[in-house]
């Protein structure tokens, strides 16, 4: 066996222990730890560069955020924050699921997901939820593994953890955020460095995508 291997199985093992099987899905093998990963501080960067600075004082949405690793770094940026997850045992603030969001339209600047996007069925409710939420010029930044998932795998996390891994095109995605005034603005790709927690866990190369709701001006659409 692999030391990877090892590694997974182990941290496997501590997940079930630290947190249990939920119906909402353990969230253990990747939140077994309050994640720091400096490898992907860069993006979140990026997401505040590509904020309109008008909209700075608005909040960020947290999609999928698990303990809160991701939003922890957007406030250190000075970005206010609102924490999202299905899990009930992973954070205290808000809780549901991202095709439903239960907050008003035009309420935030931006919209961040990491690794969340692959367990939603719906990918065009997704999208029209997010762009029901974002304030007009409002980005959208998405963190996922396209690749397609092993259907044991697949099949093991559905039967013991509720959890069910769907691919995803980024073009079919393109597609759908055009129908709904949104246009990428920037695709690149990402992967945890050795070391990182993401890199014990699921060390996959994943594609980082930056989407912006159209603006209205004078009753026109841009996309500036």
């Amino acid at each position: 066996m692999g030391l990877d291997r090892l590694i997974d199985k182990m941290v496997l093992a501590k997940g079930k222990k630290a947190y249990g099987f939920k119906g909402s899905g353990w969230f253990g093998n990747y939140d077994l730890v309050d994640r720091k990963l400096p490898s992907y501080e860069p993006i979140l960067d990026e997401l505040k560069s590509h904020l309109s600075k008008e909209r700075l004082k608005e909040p960020v949405l947290d999609l999928a955020s698990g303990l809160g690793g991701q939003a922890d770094y957007l406030e250190k940026l000075g970005i206010k924050t609102v924490r999202f997850d299905l899990s009930n045992d992973a954070l205290k603030n808000v809780q549901g699921n991202m095709w439903e969001l239960p907050f008003k339209s035009l309420t935030f600047a931006g919209v961040h997901v990491k690794d969340g996007l692959v367990h939603v069925l719906d990918k065009r409710k997704f999208v029209a939820e997010v762009t029901r939420v974002l304030v007009p010029g409002g980005v959208l930044c998405i963190t996922s593994d396209l690749s397609k998932p092993p259907v044991l795998k697949n099949l093991a996390n559905a039967m013991f953890s509720g959890s069910v891994y769907v691919s995803f095109d980024m073009d079919d995605l393109q597609t759908i955020a055009k129908d709904f005034d949104m246009r990428l603005i920037r695709e690149h790709s990402w992967a945890p460095e050795w070391g990182e927690a993401d890199w014990y866990s699921d060390k996959r190369m994943r594609t980082v995508a930056f989407f912006k709701k159209k603006r209205i001006n004078n009753f026109v659409l841009t996309g500036d």
